[in-house]
């Protein structure tokens, strides 16, 4: 039987799915002590995949992460950076101006026309060079930086492309 302590009550939402639950909690607990983590949830339709995602940022918000979700979507997989702009566009327009100048500072304000558009300068929609990865990269750190981070993709295998390579890329 797992910990309760551990879990809390989030457990007893979903029958059978204690090992799953408990990988995510664990990968949790380690972003918390300082490390990177990434977990894979995959199976057949229907099986509880989005409910077990549910409660991953339910533990994530009781440990004061700072979570983002995004789900990929048929009807918008043909345009570019649509999961990454659902993962950073609310936060930031959230954030004061400021705020919102310092988490786009540096190697970050390469990220700044991928999830802001109408600061772009010219058309980077499909632009997936290494620069704009490396600027998305270095926001997800800065963002880090401040408070753990949950980035939750429901639905990824209808992702675009362009988000799809930045998740692999960071």
């Amino acid at each position: 039987r797992l910990g309760d302590h551990r879990l809390g009550r989030v457990s007893g939402r979903l029958k059978e799915r204690e090992r799953e639950l408990q990988v995510i909690v664990d990968a949790l607990e380690e972003v918390s002590a300082g490390l990177g983590r990434a977990v894979v949830v995959s199976g057949a339709a229907g099986i509880g995949k989005t409910s077990l995602l549910d409660l991953a940022r339910d533990a994530a918000h009781k440990r004061n992460f700072a979570v983002a979700s995004a789900r990929g979507s048929d009807l918008e997989v043909a345009y570019a950076w649509g999961v990454v702009r659902q993962l950073f566009e609310p936060r930031l327009r959230g954030m004061s101006a400021v705020a919102r100048s310092r988490t786009l500072a540096g190697a970050a304000a390469l990220a700044g026309p991928i999830v802001l558009p109408e600061t772009a300068q010219s058309a980077v929609d499909a632009d997936t060079s290494f620069g704009v990865l490396h600027g998305l990269y270095w926001l997800v750190a800065g963002l880090a930086a401040q408070r753990p981070q949950l980035l939750v993709v429901d639905d990824l295998h209808w992702a675009d492309g362009a988000s799809i390579r930045f998740l692999e890329f960071l």
